[in-house]
């Protein structure tokens, strides 16, 4: 099992993708996607690396970033038992999504 703390769109030290919920979404799966394919000594394959989430915990700033991270997780990450989204303060005040959660990569 690996457990991804509280990942967003971040890249080195920098926020990106401000004001714009479905970049830094695209953002923050892509460093998620990044940090399972790592794990497993791959090629980052972002299709088949979310397919190993099986716990995911979102916090979003406010509902309508909410509706819309909820039903992109449904998509992306098909084998997630649990999906949880919570309203909240994320890790920067620039940014709207924060994710964590579990994946299997043995």
């Amino acid at each position: 099992m690996l457990l991804i703390g509280g990942t967003a769109s971040v890249v080195g030290e920098q926020s990106l993708h401000q004001g714009d919920m479905t970049a830094q979404f695209e953002e923050t799966l892509r460093n998620i996607s990044a940090l399972v394919a790592r794990s497993r000594h791959q090629v980052d394959d972002q299709e088949g690396v979310l397919g190993r989430i099986v716990d995911l915990r979102a916090y979003v700033t406010n509902s309508e970033v909410a509706r819309f991270v909820r039903s992109q997780l449904a998509v992306c990450c098909p084998n997630a038992r649990r999906v949880e989204v919570a309203r909240s303060r994320v890790c920067r005040p620039e940014l709207l999504v924060e994710i964590e959660g579990v994946a299997e990569i043995g």
